[in-house]
């Protein structure tokens, strides 16, 4: 056995069950007001992970100057000789992501750009609940925010539909988050809002180990016989909730959920 196997494995899973249990208590806050990564970080995590478009420090600095995202929280003479130095808001990469998204759909204006973000990322109030037409990325982001949590890194997405007896697929996608190159974790989220008896259905699946293992990240290892091991080395995670169909989803349009009234300073 090798270091990884009695050592880290171990570790891993133990914070793991720490980690659900503490999700499953309701402890975990959103951390969306937290200065936590510095700019040089943010640069960093899209310049390792594939992303929309090239961050730089240059680039943040425009998009505060232009107050596409929240200023830097002022920690020294560096922040006000850069503009763009010192802490970033826990959410900044989730908000630049979300730019990329928005302009790959052609959205290019910046007034309609700043009302997504003020929409998607108030500090108080949560965006709008996601209808029939709400594209992907305003569901990934809603789905962390009624989870109460923010993610740091960019996943990648890959589909994944999940299959229930004499029903259509759920569509899905599994999105894997790395650091350092390496996966870190792996989380589950919907392409639409599910019904009640999916939600049941979902709330299942969360329990069930068999699923949760199968639908990991696997490895394979050479064991001492030299024949060829499966090893999981990350179980799926599955929040408890997820956007609901309710009975006026079709009466309305992504786009006329928006609010109008937000400003710069409420994010």
């Amino acid at each position: 056995m090798n270091i990884k196997e009695v050592v880290i494995e171990p570790i891993y899973k133990l914070f793991r069950a720490g980690q659900n249990a503490y999700y499953e208590a309701g402890l975990n806050r959103y951390q969306g007001d937290k200065y936590d990564l510095t700019t040089l970080q943010i640069s960093n995590y899209f310049s390792f992970r594939t992303s929309p478009f090239n961050v730089d420090l240059r680039k943040l600095a425009y998009y505060t100057e232009h107050q596409m995202i929240p200023a830097p929280k002022r920690v020294g003479i560096n922040s006000f000789l850069g503009g763009s130095i010192g802490k970033y808001k826990y959410k900044t990469s989730l908000m630049l992501w979300y730019i990329g998204e928005l302009k790959k759909r052609g959205i290019k204006s910046q007034d309609e750009l700043r009302l997504h973000i003020y929409n998607y990322f108030h500090t108080e109030n949560l965006p709008p609940k996601p209808v029939s037409d709400t594209p992907f990325a305003e569901r990934y982001i809603y789905t962390w925010r009624i989870s109460k949590i923010t993610p740091v890194l960019l996943p990648e997405f890959e589909d994944f539909n999940i299959y229930m007896e004499n029903e259509e697929p759920i569509p899905a996608k599994k999105a894997t988050y790395y650091f350092e190159g390496k996966p870190f974790d792996q989380i589950l989220f919907f392409e639409r809002n599910l019904t009640e008896k999916e939600n049941e259905f979902l709330k299942i699946l969360r329990k069930n180990k068999e699923f949760l293992s199968a639908s990991g990240i696997k490895t394979y290892i050479l064991n001492s016989k030299e024949e060829v091991e499966q090893k999981d080395i990350m179980d799926l995670f599955v929040f408890k909730d997820y956007p609901i169909v309710s009975d006026d989803d079709d009466k309305k349009s992504y786009r006329d959920l928006l609010n109008k009234k937000y400003t710069f300073q409420n994010i």
